[in-house]
């Protein structure tokens, strides 16, 4: 089966792209796909062959049709491989997790939410990063949250401003929100 790369680079000429095009507008004959193309028939019968033999078209007795279920094929199973790795959705609520998945590809966050829910959803997940009752180095903040978005003063800022994380600015450490300090008491700074 032709994957996404062998896909692009099939119809990243002008002339195949316009063929495929044409068949996806109905069934033809090589001669009428020639007319439509504006193109004369031997390369239009030299394209098909082409479009064939990669699966994207059907030869059906010398009338040629663009092949959809190759076509679903192919993008189902792109769908597949960029898919939210399980680990990134785990513990997350349905709703959440469906949020969440159109914005990661494998561990990575692909892009912030511009919309407060969905960047809410996507919080989450980067909330779990962050061990309750334990003092965070902002260096080590950054570190953590650049594992998944290369913005992660952007995330960190969204996170201090949903609560998810605190942060004491004279020491510049933070914890996860919902509680105290860790300690119940003053904010005392991990040794560096």
């Amino acid at each position: 089966m032709l994957d996404a790369e062998d896909f692009v680079r099939l119809l990243a000429d002008r002339t195949r792209l316009a063929v495929l095009g044409r068949l996806a507008a109905g069934a033809a004959r090589a001669a009428q796909v020639a007319a439509d193309c504006g193109i004369n028939e031997r390369d239009a019968v030299r394209v098909l062959g082409r479009l064939t033999a990669a699966g994207l078209a059907r030869d059906d007795g010398g009338v040629y049709a663009l092949d959809e279920a190759a076509l679903r094929a192919l993008a189902a199973a792109q769908r597949r491989a960029q898919a939210a790795h399980p680990a990134v959705l785990a513990g997350l609520d349905e709703d959440d997790a469906a949020v969440a998945s159109r914005f990661f590809r494998g561990m990575t966050l692909v892009e912030i939410p511009a919309a407060e829910a969905k960047r809410r959803a996507v919080l989450r997940v980067l909330l779990d990063e962050f061990e309750p009752g334990r003092y965070y180095a902002e260096a080590e903040v950054r570190r953590i949250l650049r594992k998944f978005h290369a913005d992660d003063a952007a995330l960190r800022r969204y996170m201090v401003d949903e609560g998810m994380l605190v942060r004491e600015a004279r020491t510049r450490t933070y914890w996860r929100g919902g509680g105290p300090p860790p300690g119940g008491g003053a904010v005392d700074p991990p040794s560096a």
